[in-house]
């Protein structure tokens, strides 16, 4: 990819070449969803000029109807992820104050928003604020993701989710 989403802010820089990962299992891509049944994977990561996370992920399938299943499904996750996360929250003794936002869709794209005290585990932990785009074309599932410790999204001044549709038609260009 070229470019990744707040790109003039965050500077991002590769780490690394890509890197070819096995496909036996469910891959989870946060604790709000899975992808399941791919059968390539490619995960590539990137680290901002303040040294901030973010991750592409794309996932091969045997057709495109594999794909877009593995996408709604996902998709399905998403939408539905505040109330799982909450509970996640309530298991660990953390604020109970996630909050999952869809933010923009194109076709066969859609971008989320989710801002949390985040428990250890595939997040870092603490106030965080992470944003999701997954993109399907053809056989391919993109998943993009970066983090902004810290931040809650509705009061980060920075990151602005109106620009998340050209970001997902952006990342559709380059799959």
């Amino acid at each position: 990819m070229t470019k990744l989403p707040d790109a003039h802010r965050s500077a991002w820089k590769a780490l690394g070449p890509p890197q070819t990962r096995q496909t036996t299992h469910d891959v989870n891509v946060s604790e709000c969803g899975s992808v399941h049944g791919a059968v390539g994977w490619q995960q590539q990561g990137y680290a901002s000029k303040a040294n901030t996370p973010a991750i592409q992920d794309t996932f091969t399938f045997t057709s495109a109807s594999a794909a877009d299943a593995a996408y709604r499904t996902l998709r399905t996750a998403f939408d539905g992820c505040r109330h799982n996360l909450r509970a996640f929250q309530a298991q660990h003794g953390t604020p109970q104050d996630a909050v999952v936002t869809k933010t923009a869709s194109i076709t066969d794209g859609t971008a989320y928003s989710r801002s949390w005290t985040a428990v250890a585990g595939i997040s870092m932990p603490g106030r965080q604020t992470n944003h999701y785009y997954v993109v399907r074309r053809g056989a391919l599932l993109t998943v993009v993701q970066y983090t902004q410790p810290g931040v809650v999204a509705t009061a980060d001044p920075h990151h602005q989710d109106s620009g998340d549709r050209a970001d997902l038609s952006t990342i559709a260009e380059h799959m």
